[in-house]
C-alpha cells in the first residue's frame, strides 16, 4: 500500500470532506433543535474543528522520526490504553460510515427517485470501498485532486444559483436560541464533524514541507465557509419549514431547475457533488483499516484482506439500526469517549508527538553508543 502523501493533497482532502454528509440529514436535526439558528451551531462546531485541527497540524511538523500514531500512543500512555483509544476510534468511524452510506442512499432516492434493495446498493459500493483502500491513500489522494475542481464547480452552483430566491431574514434575530442552548446543542451533536481525524492515521506519511500551516487551514477553512452557506441558504429557502425538510442538498438543489433553461441540471451538480460524499467513505474506510491494523498488530505495508473485509462491513449497520438509531446511541452513550478522541487528544497531540519523538532519538542515541 502506497500511503506517502502531500500537504497540498491533505488540504485538498479536507476542504472537500467537510460539507460531505453534513448536507443531507443534519441540517434537519439541527433546525429541529435551534430553529434558524441552525448555522449557528454549524458555526461554532466548525471553529472548534480549527483549533484543533492546527494542534494536530503542529503535531505533524513536529513528528520529525516519522513516528506513526500507534507508535506514538504506545510511547505516551502504553499499549493497554493506546488499544482503548484505537477502540473508540474504530467505533467512531464504524458508526460515521454508516451514516454516510444511509446518506447516499437517500439522497439517490430523494433526487433520482430511483429506489434498490439495500444489498443491491451495498454489494457493488463495498467492492469499490475495499478495492480503493488495497492501493493505499496515495491513489485516494490524487483520485481527489483530480475531482476537486470539477466537484468545487458543481458545489458553488447548486449553492449559488437558488441563493436569488433565499429570504435572509428567516435568520433574524440571530442567536434567539441563547448562548446556553446553543452551547447544549452542540455537544448534542458534535459528532457530526471532527472529519481531520483521518490525519492520525497518515501522521508517519505526510511528505515534508516547508509550509504545513496556511494550506491546510486555508483550504479546511474554504470547506467550513461553504458549509456554514448551505445552513444559511437552507434556512434562507425554508424558513419554519426547514425542520421538517430532510435531505437539504436534494432539497436546495431543486431550486438550480429555476435558474435553468432547460433539463434538469441540478441532477448533473449532485450527481458531482457525491463524489465528494464517496471520496469521505473511502478515506474514513482506509482510516478504519488501519486503525484495526493497529488493534491486531498487523503490517500496514500491505493490504489484509480480512481487515478490508471487516473495514468495509460498516456498510452492514444500516441493515441493522436507523440513522436516528444511531444518533440516539451516540448521544446517550457514546458521546464522551467519542469527544475524547475528537477533541481532547488533539490537544495533547504536539505534545505526546514530541514525547515519542524524544524518547525514540534517545533509544537511537544509546544504540549508537552500545556499538
Amino acid at each position: 500500500m502506497n500511503n506517502q502523501v502531500k500537504v497540498n493533497q491533505i488540504a485538498l482532502i479536507l476542504m472537500l470532506i467537510v460539507s460531505g454528509g453534513k448536507y443531507m440529514s443534519l441540517p434537519q436535526t439541527l433546525s429541529q433543535q435551534v430553529g434558524r439558528d441552525a448555522w449557528l451551531v454549524t458555526a461554532i462546531l466548525l471553529a472548534v474543528d480549527l483549533v484543533c485541527l492546527a494542534m494536530l497540524v503542529w503535531a505533524v511538523k513536529l513528528n520529525k522520526s516519522k513516528l506513526s500514531f500507534n507508535q506514538t500512543l504506545n510511547h505516551c500512555v502504553g499499549k493497554v490504553v493506546a488499544k482503548a483509544i484505537l477502540i473508540v476510534f474504530a467505533i467512531f468511524m464504524a458508526v460515521r460510515l454508516a451514516t454516510l452510506y444511509s446518506g447516499v442512499y437517500e439522497l439517490f432516492v430523494a433526487t433520482f427517485g430511483i429506489r434498490t434493495n439495500w444489498i443491491g446498493f451495498a454489494l457493488p459500493l463495498a467492492v469499490l470501498v475495499c478495492f480503493g483502500v488495497s492501493k493505499g491513500m496515495q491513489p485516494l489522494a490524487r483520485t481527489n485532486q483530480l475531482l476537486c475542481v470539477i466537484v468545487l464547480i458543481s458545489l458553488v452552483a447548486i449553492l449559488v444559483l437558488p441563493a436569488r430566491n433565499a429570504n435572509l431574514s428567516q435568520l433574524m434575530p440571530v442567536g434567539q436560541s441563547g448562548a446556553k442552548k446553543l452551547l447544549s446543542v452542540s455537544l448534542n451533536n458534535g459528532f457530526w464533524f471532527s472529519d481531520y481525524v483521518f490525519l492520525y492515521f497518515v501522521l508517519d506519511a505526510i511528505k515534508p514541507s516547508k509550509r504545513v500551516f496556511l494550506p491546510i487551514l486555508g483550504f479546511f477553512a474554504i470547506g467550513a465557509t461553504l458549509t456554514v452557506f448551505m445552513y444559511v441558504l437552507f434556512t434562507g429557502l425554508f424558513g419554519n419549514m426547514a425542520q421538517y425538510t430532510d435531505l437539504a442538498m436534494s432539497k436546495v438543489s431543486q431550486f438550480v431547475v429555476t435558474s435553468a433553461v432547460n433539463g434538469r441540471i441540478d441532477w448533473l451538480f449532485v450527481t458531482i457533488w457525491t463524489l465528494s460524499v464517496f471520496i469521505k467513505i473511502l478515506i474514513f474506510t482506509f482510516s478504519l483499516y488501519k486503525c484495526l491494523s493497529y488493534l491486531f498488530d498487523a503490517k500496514c505495508c500491505k493490504f489484509s484482506l480480512p481487515l478490508g473485509i471487516a473495514a468495509t462491513s460498516a456498510i452492514l449497520l444500516p441493515l441493522l439500526v436507523t440513522v436516528n438509531d444511531l444518533s440516539q446511541v451516540v448521544s446517550s452513550y457514546l458521546r464522551y469517549p467519542f469527544y475524547a478522541v475528537q477533541y481532547l487528544l488533539p490537544l495533547t497531540m504536539p505534545l505526546m508527538v514530541s514525547i515519542a519523538n524524544a524518547n525514540t532519538t534517545t533509544k537511537e542515541a544509546n544504540r549508537v553508543k552500545q556499538k
